[in-house]
């Protein structure tokens, strides 16, 4: 009876083990099924937006008026709640030297050529450091007498120029973002208007096999608060 029931527990153990094998045979295509097609493209597209887009970018309008006196220092109410080092000061497109005091609001202060008529200079505020602040900055004295007056302000939504810029190598985004050693991918955006190709990150490799795509439109926003419409095409294979 004891040679009967090691015999018993053999046939057990071998059934185990075909079972185990036949669990392993039938569902591991479908593992392989999921980290595929879909799956790739999902992992690109939320590391992608995690570290190229801007959640926020607010731009305010500011006119002045005044007769032509020439280069003034002039004071305004800072248009923000926030901290001073997500500022910048346009005049025509281009950053000027300004100051904040301490407050809530503080005084904005900004160096500027009143040559008579009305300027419109734009006070952006984002995610990302774009202050062009000059830290030998005196904003006291020589203060004048002017009309101003802040605009609607504009929250913009986008992907940042400067982080598209600072994107690593290829193979260290892999690695960031866990994509599978094995497998490709390349992240293309182009000019919605003109076609023309802005920025390419990802492999250069010809795909072996049919690759899996996946596209959206979104705006590119610069650090002047210009904004691109851009076609962003993700491929993997």
């Amino acid at each position: 009876m004891k040679g009967t029931g090691h015999i018993d527990v053999v046939i057990s153990l071998g059934i185990f083990l075909v079972y185990l094998a036949v669990i392993f045979v039938v569902f591991k295509p479908s593992i392989a099924q999921d980290t595929s097609a879909d799956y790739l493209t999902t992992i690109i597209k939320e590391n992608f937006e995690q570290e190229a887009s801007w959640k926020t970018f607010i731009e305010v309008p500011l006119f002045v008026e005044s007769d032509p006196i020439g280069n003034r220092k002039i004071s305004v109410t800072y248009p923000f709640l926030h901290p001073l080092e997500n500022t910048t000061v346009l005049l025509n497109g281009y950053p000027i030297a300004f100051s904040i005091t301490s407050g809530n609001p503080g005084d904005l202060y900004i160096d500027i050529n009143l040559d008579g008529g009305k300027k419109v200079l734009e006070i952006l505020q984002s995610e990302v450091l774009y202050a062009r602040v000059d830290p030998s900055y005196d904003p006291l004295g020589g203060l004048e007498t002017f009309d101003s007056q802040y605009g609607i302000s504009e929250s913009l939504h986008g992907y940042s120029s400067s982080r598209l810029e600072s994107m690593e190598n290829y193979q260290t985004m892999k690695l960031r973002w866990h994509y599978p050693p094995y497998r490709e991918f390349s992240v293309n955006i182009t000019d919605s208007l003109t076609d023309e190709q802005l920025y390419f990150f990802g492999s250069l490799e010809k795909p072996r096999a049919q690759a899996d795509i996946l596209e959206w439109s979104d705006f590119l926003i610069e650090d002047t608060g210009n904004e691109i419409p851009i076609t962003i095409r993700v491929k993997t294979w």
